[in-house]
């Protein structure tokens, strides 16, 4: 069913590029290669997608932006994916042709969808680890919708003494190592997790003990806005190939 859901969003993404390509006129193509260039420069995405929708084949009038972006940098997570699509913007082509800057003077609300593997999420938490000079953290993930499955192997010297006080009656030698199952969430641009299962060295925590972890730590990061973006994350939805995030 999520793998059905996901394949929905990358194809009406796609038709509605197939459909504005169509309906774009030669005056579109060098705007088009101008936003491209603005949002390279911007985004640090070598590998971005721009279409425009013009009023009629011969009007200077944008009926719709669609932009599509590979490997985007966001905060510490790198996404395979991005979408935007913004209804009626109105671009400043002075900013955009001299300065190579996109500046939207008017827009609505834009449409934005972000797609990023369980790979780029363990390479996130692994930048995290090392960003609180953490060393020998093993963490693998797999999504279960609705799940993130992770296994882990963690030194006790490198988890929080607050955690490690927590932990102490499930700690035995000189690490931690297990299982855990949970849910992921986004608000506000923020992200949650919250338990469902978790073994540690082959005790099953409490669930009064995972309650006490989440209030402790969530949210538990930020979603960094993409600029020269505008937007709000508050949804996320755990899919068979990516965590799939949304305004």
């Amino acid at each position: 069913m999520m793998s059905r859901v996901f394949h929905q969003c990358l194809l009406t993404v796609w038709f509605s590029f197939i459909a504005i390509a169509q309906q774009t006129s030669p005056n579109a193509k060098g705007l088009e290669g101008d936003i491209a260039s603005a949002l390279i420069s911007a985004t640090g995405c070598k590998n971005l997608v721009v279409q425009l929708s013009m009023k009629g084949t011969s009007s200077n009038v944008i009926e719709r932006l669609a932009l599509k972006l590979e490997n985007v940098p966001i905060g510490q997570l790198v996404a395979e994916y991005m979408t935007v699509v913004y209804d009626s913007p109105v671009i400043d082509l002075k900013r955009l042709q001299k300065d190579k800057v996109l500046l939207l003077t008017s827009r609505g609300k834009p449409r934005v969808g972000i797609f990023a593997s369980a790979a780029s999420l363990e390479n996130y938490l692994h930048k995290k680890a090392e960003q609180f000079n953490k060393k020998n953290v093993r963490i693998r993930l797999k999504f279960t919708p609705p799940y993130v499955e992770c296994t882990y192997d963690v030194p006790k010297s490198e988890i929080a003494s607050e955690s490690v006080d927590l932990l102490k009656k499930f700690i035995r030698g000189d690490k931690i190592e297990g299982y855990a199952a949970f849910r992921m969430d986004a608000k506000a641009n923020a992200l949650y997790a919250s338990s469902s299962k978790v073994i540690t060295n082959h005790f099953l925590l409490p669930n009064g003990l995972l309650h006490i972890f989440e209030s402790k730590f969530n949210p538990f990061d930020e979603i960094v806005v993409v600029k020269p973006f505008d937007y709000t994350i508050e949804n996320l939805t755990v899919q068979p190939k990516y965590i799939y995030m949304s305004n």
